[in-house]
């Protein structure tokens, strides 16, 4: 990650999301009373199917807010929940107190899933999504020069059965 913080600071992309105020993380949740979908907000939040909605509505709002930081909040049609939260594009490690590029604005980004990956449907939206802090789309060319840092900085490593790995998540960006 030093190597990545390194190339996007000498490229100025801190201070795109800066002076945005950050990454905003959207989130969408379906209900798994009107969606097929793996991952819904009863699931995610433990809500147990036979729950009344307004009951288990009411239990999702407070946890939200007892988990703070989500600072807007809907549900919309059929019952999805989207709610999203503001992090910064860097962010001091807490040992070596060093500034990192620790977020998710490239692989929480939409285009991850209409673009890359097959196994949702986008139609309904995506259970992630990114912008700026401000709610400005984060432009394709800098989410892609995003990436490309990332991959260039990447490594593989071979595991073995047994292997065991231990790493500081917001040192290798994993």
């Amino acid at each position: 990650t030093r190597a990545v913080t390194k190339e996007l600071m000498d490229l100025g992309l801190h201070k795109e999301f800066d002076r945005r105020g950050g990454v905003r993380y959207h989130k969408r949740l379906w209900s798994c009373q009107h969606s097929k979908r793996s991952f819904t907000w009863q699931s995610r939040f433990f809500i147990p199917e036979c729950t009344p909605n307004d009951e288990a509505k009411a239990i999702v709002e407070k946890k939200l807010g007892d988990m703070g930081g989500f600072d807007q909040q809907s549900w919309g049609d059929n019952d999805v929940l989207d709610y999203s939260n503001v992090r910064p594009a860097l962010v001091s490690h807490p040992e070596t107190k060093e500034l990192v590029w620790c977020n998710h604005s490239n692989h929480n980004h939409k285009s991850w899933y209409e673009d890359i990956y097959d196994f949702t449907d986008p139609t309904e939206g995506t259970p992630f999504h990114t912008t700026f802090a401000n709610n400005e789309p984060i432009p394709a060319a800098l989410i892609e020069t995003i990436r490309s840092v990332l991959w260039k900085n990447s490594c593989v490593v071979k595991m073995r059965t047994g292997d065991v790995m231990l790493l500081d998540n917001m040192l290798c960006a994993h």
